[in-house]
């Protein structure tokens, strides 16, 4: 430690810096300030703790230069040896790097030995004495010169092989990335390149033939690297660092000024008072303290304008923004104040040419997801509409409830295991690069998708950073949750206005009157309920294909896929009529309950059954499926009831059964599959004065905590809902009321992933 201490004094005080020790420092303080950045940020992510490894490396070998160049001749094979040690792990470290980036793929244990094993070898090879380095000659002209041993050949395959096998790796991550992460392969690879291929001419080849005149440029030109990386973390959004980057560019200029005035005012006691601890000075400090922090002051203010106009221009206050939107919001109650300072908000702190905003329309929810413009800025508003015709950006929103960037799209898509997923996120991609969006923000409310903010791309040019998403995300939450106060406090105000006429009009009635008009919001609840969730993806598939045909864009397509949105098309009317029926039928028994009379004829249950079997056994055909109908050999007792109200009933069981059991068939808008065929039987027996029906399948059961609620109107089962998106729920209270109307019982038993079996019981007439 003491000798290395003594060569530093020795270094700076007693020797004269000539340009290329000076260069080299300066390369050392460049690549510190970068590492400094990096370490601020490196917790918790591989790549930059690798970057910042690689970096530290590229010090420790330029400081090996420095050491070497300034060492006497006696230690002069010692320095020489550090030297070329320190640069064995530039390219080490490099390989590893380019391996993990930018995906932070994990590298395999058997990758990392043989990396540490070879650097380990290398390593003891320089240390062999004179295998690698023979020794440092010092000719009169006073330039060093190294005289190399027979495994010299050695060391520079090793070096140009790990750094070449570390280009391979990135040029062919380069040729299949796309958007921002192609940005940022492209700037560090070539930096990287130039730098690397430079030292390696400058260091290993020409000092090969005995040139040592430029073997401290290796060095220096590698400053190129940090370039190119300083470049894509300022315009590319490389490693998320920016933010870290700007308080230290302003920390060091405070500290720089700091020191410097700290020596100003020390030479200016010691020259005009005499010293700092006299009268003079005592006084003289009374007006220089002050002036100090008014020009700290002045100077912090100064260096963060210049940051951000110049270096970092996109960055701003987090907080002031947060909070300045926050109160314009609190203020206003009407929705267009508040989505004119939405959109102004972020278009001026971001500092964008296109910005707009979506609002779902909750008039229309009954029919579909209608999106209307709340406002758009340098958009077209039909581009902005088309945009989510296609409901696969809504379904990303709201199952993510996330900012989406464009650029991040196709590494989504690349990730999706579902293919139907993955086609709808390319799609998306293409539509916004079509309309030259860049960015969608989901609006929520109550966990729920109530609009989209769409952005267009910065001025700058710049990219969307960590530190804009979060405060967009933040934002974006607070406007959800104003524009749905806002349009609730409007629904209070209609309200209000109609609630007052009905009082005014039946004064005389009026608590009748309350309780229709709570049982009708009631029902207007439930029914927007299951229109919004249900309805919405038929008729989207509808519209959507009768606009391509519209279009003409159907025309265009192969026959077979024409056939197959014509197809879709039918399937979708047929589920969008069954939910239709659905919602009718629970209306009319939700209003007026179904009784048996005495005048209501008698009925074979068995004949039911068969037409049930009927109506569903080509179906169950496709789904591959068995269904089985055991029969009574003998016939039983008549039951009282109507015929078509029972058929529909067990055809609603029936249905149900079918589609919760998965078969070997894949079935268009199911979700499950399975290896076991699918089987259903339906039995008939009499007990007692009863006629038992059980329907059973081997399908997927239902969770035992959801039974008791499964007979009630718009509720299904969670699996039920993953496995069959489509379903109004209501088919179950329609059977309950049928059977309840026949003074019978309906019941359900059920293992979860084994199947189901439904009961239900009717008395036969007396």
């Amino acid at each position: 430690m003491r000798p290395l201490l003594s060569f530093f004094i020795n270094f700076f005080y007693n020797k004269s810096m000539d340009a290329i020790n000076i260069s080299l420092i300066i390369t050392i303080i460049i690549y510190l300030f970068l590492a400094l950045i990096l370490l601020f940020k490196a917790k918790n992510n591989i790549i930059r703790s690798s970057y910042f490894l690689m970096i530290f490396a590229v010090v420790l070998w330029t400081l090996g230069m420095i050491l070497y160049r300034n060492a006497s001749p006696e230690r002069s094979v010692f320095w020489c040896t550090f030297l070329y040690i320190m640069a064995t792990f530039t390219s080490s470290t490099f390989l590893y790097f380019s391996i993990i980036f930018p995906y932070q793929e994990k590298v395999k244990p058997i990758v990392k030995f043989l990396i540490i094993l070879l650097n380990l070898l290398i390593i003891i090879a320089v240390l062999i004495p004179e295998f690698i380095i023979r020794g440092v000659k010092i000719p009169n002209t006073g330039e060093k010169i190294i005289l190399w041993g027979q495994g010299y050949p050695l060391y520079v395959v090793y070096i140009a092989g790990l750094f070449s096998i570390g280009f391979l790796i990135l040029f062919k991550k380069y040729r299949f990335a796309k958007g921002l992460i192609k940005d940022q392969l492209r700037y560090v690879f070539w930096g990287d390149f130039f730098s690397a291929n430079l030292a390696m001419i400058t260091n290993l080849i020409l000092v090969w033939f005995s040139n040592f005149k430029f073997n401290w440029l290796g060095q220096n030109m590698s400053v190129i690297m940090v370039i190119a990386t300083v470049y894509a973390i300022i315009r590319y959004r490389f490693m998320d660092i920016r933010i870290v980057a700007r308080k230290i560019f302003i920390y060091i200029g405070l500290a720089a000024f700091a020191y410097g005035i700290f020596y100003l005012i020390a030479w200016i006691y010691t020259k005009s008072f005499g010293g700092v601890f006299t009268t003079a000075g005592y006084f003289a400090g009374v007006f220089i303290a002050p002036a100090f922090v008014v020009a700290f002051y002045w100077l912090n203010k100064a260096l963060q304008y210049i940051a951000n106009k110049y270096f970092f221009f996109s960055l701003y206050n987090y907080e002031e923004t947060i909070n300045k939107l926050s109160q314009e919001l609190n203020y206003y109650n009407d929705l267009n104040q508040i989505v004119n300072a939405i959109v102004d908000t972020i278009k001026r702190i971001m500092q964008l040419d296109r910005a707009g905003v979506l609002l779902i329309n909750s008039k229309e929810a009954s029919q579909s997801i209608h999106y209307q413009v709340a406002k758009v800025i340098g958009f077209n508003e039909e581009n902005g509409i088309s945009l989510v015709q296609d409901d696969s950006l809504t379904r990303h929103l709201q199952k993510t409830q996330k900012p989406l960037v464009k650029d991040e799209l196709i590494l989504i898509a690349r990730d999706s295991r579902d293919i139907k997923e993955k086609e709808g996120l390319e799609k998306l991609h293409n539509n916004m690069e079509r309309i030259e969006a860049s960015l969608c923000l989901p609006l929520m409310s109550s966990n729920q998708l109530i609009g989209i903010i769409v952005l267009g791309a910065k001025i700058s040019g710049d990219a969307y950073t960590k530190e804009d998403l979060e405060l967009l995300n933040t934002l974006a939450y607070q406007a959800g949750i104003a524009i749905d106060n806002a349009r609730l406090y409007k629904e209070v105000q209609d309200f209000n206005k109609t609630l007052q006429q009905k009082v005014d009009e039946q004064t005389k009635d009026i608590q009748m009157k309350a309780n229709h008009l709570e049982k009708l919001l009631k029902m207007r609840s439930e029914f927007l309920d299951i229109a919004s969730h249900q309805l919405r993806t038929p008729v989207s598939v509808i519209k959507g294909v009768v606009s391509m045909m519209a279009e003409g864009d159907l025309d265009k397509m192969p026959k077979e896929k024409q056939k197959e949105f014509i197809h879709s098309v039918f399937e979708k009317s047929k589920k969008l009529e069954q939910i239709i029926h659905d919602i009718l039928q629970a209306s009319e028994l939700d209003t007026k309950k179904y009784e048996i009379t005495p005048a209501t004829p008698k009925v074979q249950l068995e004949e039911v059954l068969d037409e049930v079997v009927k109506r569903f056994s080509f179906e169950a055909k496709q789904r591959q499926i068995d269904l089985v109908w055991r029969k009574p050999k003998t016939a039983l007792p008549a039951i009282i009831g109507e015929a078509r109200y029972l058929e529909e009933a067990f055809a609603n069981l029936v249905d149900n059964a079918l589609k919760y059991t998965p078969s070997t068939g894949k079935v268009s808008g199911a979700r499950g599959r399975r290896d076991i065929p699918g089987q259903i039987k339906i039995f008939l027996k009499q007990e007692g004065k009863n006629l038992i029906v059980k329907i059973r399948d081997n399908g997927i059961g239902i969770p035992q905590e959801e039974l008791g609620r499964l007979f009630q109107k718009f509720v299904r089962a969670k699996n039920a809902t993953e496995m069959y998106t489509d379903g109004s729920g209501l088919g179950l209270f329609i059977v309950k009321e049928i059977i309840e109307g026949h003074h019978g019982k309906v019941w359900v038993e059920s293992v979860i992933n084994k199947g189901t079996t439904f009961y239900v019981s009717l008395p036969v007439v007396k």
